[in-house]
């Protein structure tokens, strides 16, 4: 349900894929300023564990990052838009609708 109201009012960002080469909070900085979520608060939902993409995250004052399987109502309710690669898609319907 919230991800649905996410949806509807165009604050969930679901990319082809979700990669950064170097794992620097520059790139990561850079990607999301391309994107409608650039400097407001914003949650990415990673697939599966991947440090450097972490790193880089929570070294933004307005990015946290969370694996997907892990996603709960209170983090996406603080967050104002929720970014996630294609993969993560699968790994929350797996999660979820068991």
């Amino acid at each position: 349900m919230v991800l649905s109201e996410k949806a509807k009012k165009d604050l969930l960002v679901v990319l082809q894929d979700l990669r950064l080469t170097g794992g620097k909070t520059k790139t990561l900085g850079a990607l999301l300023k391309k994107l409608p979520c650039d400097q407001k608060k914003s949650l990415i939902a990673l697939p599966q564990m991947d440090q450097s993409m972490i790193r880089a995250g929570n070294n933004l004052p307005y990015t946290s990052t969370i694996q997907a399987r892990e996603l709960n109502v209170i983090d996406i309710l603080s967050c104002k838009y929720l970014v996630m690669p294609k993969e993560s898609v699968k790994v929350i319907e797996e999660t979820f609708t068991k």
